[in-house]
């Protein structure tokens, strides 16, 4: 980097990790860490999204997840989710994109009501969750505003976000892979076809915004996935 002090920014003291690093993930001014025995986070914790069981900002330190089993995160924007050992998915941080009903914003790791989920099969977007379960279907939960969920549920002002999973449109084991953006989702289904749905204001869906319908805010988006 060039900078002094910006490269001690990036230095850790072993001692904060005694184990192996499996795995690194960022979200909006937030980091997660996952070792072998225990999940660490760091930055930013609006809403709680740092899973540590307050709203303390931590900058200069890393602390530990309130939840031990942890081997993979995926982080949003005001929140995270992760699966444990077990292939159960947990998610924190802003009530609204818990994939539960939730009256507050969840400090610690609390596990989604669902069935087991693929090895790493999460992705989250900006507010959106989308991840692949033990039945062989996609789902999803969070913003659909501009029907990055492809579905046109809750793509009004006043109601935009889908609180609890629902299956996305795919037949038992068509998806092979899958991923989550900032307002968008793409697919590669077992036919090697790429499908996109969600936000296309400046043609990021691969199709001209002109050839998509618009939403309640006059915003270019596909609520149902269209293949490329």
């Amino acid at each position: 980097i060039g900078d002094d002090i910006m490269r001690a920014m990036f230095q850790y003291d072993r001692e904060e990790f005694p184990s192996t690093i499996h795995q690194i993930a960022c979200g909006y001014s937030s980091s997660y860490v996952v070792c072998d025995n225990k999940s660490l986070a760091r930055g930013c914790n609006e809403n709680g999204r740092l899973g540590i069981g307050s709203t303390h900002h931590h900058t200069y330190t890393w602390k530990p997840i309130m939840i031990d089993d942890l081997i993979k995160i995926q982080a949003g924007s005001l929140y995270a989710c992760g699966m444990d050992k077990n292939r159960h998915l947990y998610s924190w941080g802003m009530r609204l994109y818990l994939g539960r009903h939730e009256t507050n914003d969840c400090y610690i790791p609390i596990r989604v009501p669902v069935g087991k989920i693929y090895n790493f099969s999460i992705q989250l977007g900006g507010y959106h969750c989308v991840y692949l379960s033990y039945d062989g279907f996609l789902y999803g939960f969070g913003h659909n505003r501009v029907g990055q969920l492809g579905s046109s549920l809750c793509m009004t002002d006043g109601n935009h976000i889908i609180r609890v999973p629902i299956k996305l449109p795919f037949s038992r084991f068509e998806v092979h892979r899958f991923w989550a953006g900032w307002g968008n989702t793409a697919v590669v289904d077992n036919q090697n076809n790429l499908k996109v749905a969600g936000r296309n204001c400046t043609g990021q869906l691969g199709i001209s915004p002109n050839n998509t319908p618009r939403n309640f805010k006059d915003v270019p988006c596909s609520p149902e996935f269209h293949t490329l």
